[in-house]
């Protein structure tokens, strides 16, 4: 990813994808959908390495419970990444 000049800086430009209730699953076809995606943007499984993906992009895992245990709700995740703050630490 190249950064964008504009007025002598140099600022770039970032965009997060997030798809709610789509995880790195593992890589067995008869379980995850997900392996049979031809583009590669979907084919990142659990336990890989972060990857490069099109455009200069990389594919990281994140923890979507945020180190609480149980399953990760949506609206948590949803909260931490609008306000910055660990929801389900919090409650």
């Amino acid at each position: 990813m190249a950064p964008e000049k504009r007025s002598g800086e140099k600022r770039w430009r970032v965009v997060f994808i997030f798809v709610d209730g789509l995880g790195l699953g593992e890589p067995q076809p008869e379980f995850n959908p997900c392996t049979a995606d031809e583009t590669g943007l979907l084919t990142h499984f659990k336990n890989d390495v972060p990857t490069d993906v099109p455009f200069g992009g990389r594919c990281l895992p994140l923890d979507a419970g945020l180190g609480v245990p149980g399953i990760p709700q949506s609206a948590t995740g949803q909260t931490a990444l609008l306000t910055g703050e660990n929801a389900a630490q919090l409650l």
